[in-house]
């Protein structure tokens, strides 16, 4: 099924697609799909606007309007089943900025930063493994947590694997 998106120059299909119904002399013929592959991994397409400015839209945005409806203010689209390439309209739904990034961290698109990942860890992976070596062989937390300028509950938390459990 195509649906006309933009202006009458250019149509969209549910399956993912965008095409030029015009040819445009210099430019792909009409008929042809159109598009490329973002870093990010998403696909865009660069089309015409009825002024002839350039712009750089994303296919899933174009598909979701064009099939879902507007999207709604605060709203973004997200891939259900995590692949930004999957631009099917049946793929496709519109949830808050929140939702997206829930979703994104339950099909493991995103990943939580663990241990030394965190910006603001003050302790590496070594140090922790360290730590752990030099209390079970004697070393008092307190002494530990001195000689690393860290604080003593920083120390217990990590002998006692409450935190950095990954290492």
């Amino acid at each position: 099924v195509w649906r006309s998106c933009l202006n009458p120059s250019y149509v969209v299909s549910n399956r993912g697609h965008v095409q030029r119904t015009v040819w445009v002399n210099g430019a792909k013929p009409a008929g042809r799909s159109l598009g490329y592959n973002l870093q990010n991994g998403y696909r865009a397409v660069a089309l015409y606007d009825d002024n002839h400015k350039r712009r750089v839209y994303l296919i899933h945005q174009l598909v979701a309007e064009a099939f879902i409806g507007p999207c709604p203010a605060g709203k973004d689209v997200n891939h259900m089943d995590g692949n930004k390439r999957n631009n099917r309209a049946e793929n496709l739904e519109y949830v808050t900025p929140s939702e997206n990034t829930i979703h994104a961290y339950k099909t493991g698109l995103i990943t939580p930063a663990r241990g030394a990942q965190i910006g603001s860890a003050r302790l590496t992976n070594r140090q922790v493994r360290r730590i752990r070596v030099r209390y079970k062989g004697g070393a008092s937390m307190a002494d530990i947590a001195r000689r690393l300028k860290v604080g003593l509950t920083t120390v217990s938390d990590i002998c006692n694997r409450k935190t950095w459990t990954h290492i």
